[in-house]
């Protein structure tokens, strides 16, 4: 029998939003990660936890063999759900930070029949994203140094790499998807493109997100092509 979660802080309209926040963020986070964890899982199991259907041991108990089994849940993916257990309970990281598009978080119940629609670039930039300076050296996925360059010089819309599809799209394509919705303009790379000094005018897409992220702010983390490049060893 599913013991319920004791909750000390979080109001029913509390957990409507979060759920509401990570249904939002399923349909546009890539499944798997570079480290081998399913977002999807991650976000399935945080709702049951929401919902009272789970509580931390049994997160626990997913992540540890049986009978020479293997778990159900990696380590990464217990660490993520239990996350949202510590948020239950008021403790930990806020809502927001426990998040892999931040954009996409609910602060309001939709009117009926409304869908909640936000801006086409990652709202900040995520924790792993390649141009940032505390990302992996040397991780760009299947791409190099000089597909990068390729892509500014090109004036392309570069996809936030959580929510890159096993497919392989074109520019045109990629762009399309960010137009939809379906994908998210990178925050590292508008970012890094400002840094770069380049002055794109022929993508709509990337100059409007570079006059919206310039009045927002650049991260001091965020690197300039050269920096990047450096980092990567490319």
């Amino acid at each position: 029998m599913v013991k319920p979660l004791k909750l000390t802080m979080r109001t029913e309209l509390e957990k409507q939003l979060a759920i509401l926040t990570f249904q939002k963020e399923r349909e546009v986070v890539q499944q798997i990660t570079m480290f081998g964890d399913n977002n999807h899982t991650i976000i399935d199991y945080s709702i049951k936890v929401i919902k009272g259907e789970l509580n931390e041991d049994d997160i626990w108990d997913r992540c540890e063999e049986v009978d020479g089994e293997e778990a159900i849940l990696t380590d990464g993916e217990g660490e993520n759900i239990r996350g949202i257990c510590d948020w239950l309970n008021g403790d930990g990281e806020e809502l927001v930070d426990l998040l892999w598009n931040e954009e996409n978080l609910v602060t309001e119940l939709p009117s009926e029949g409304v869908k909640v629609v936000s801006q086409k670039h990652c709202a900040k930039q995520c924790k792993e994203c390649p141009f940032s300076k505390n990302s992996m050296q040397g991780w760009l996925s299947d791409y190099t140094g000089q597909d990068i360059i390729n892509f500014m010089n090109a004036e392309a819309s570069f996809p936030c790499h959580m929510q890159m599809t096993d497919g392989s799209l074109d520019i045109e394509q990629t762009k399309e998807a960010i137009e939809k919705g379906e994908m998210k303009l990178c925050r590292g790379y508008v970012e890094c493109v400002i840094k770069s000094a380049k002055s794109p005018y022929k993508n709509e897409q990337l100059v409007e997100a570079i006059k919206l992220v310039k009045e927002e702010g650049l991260s001091e983390n965020t690197m300039d092509i050269f920096e990047f490049l450096e980092h990567h060893k490319k």
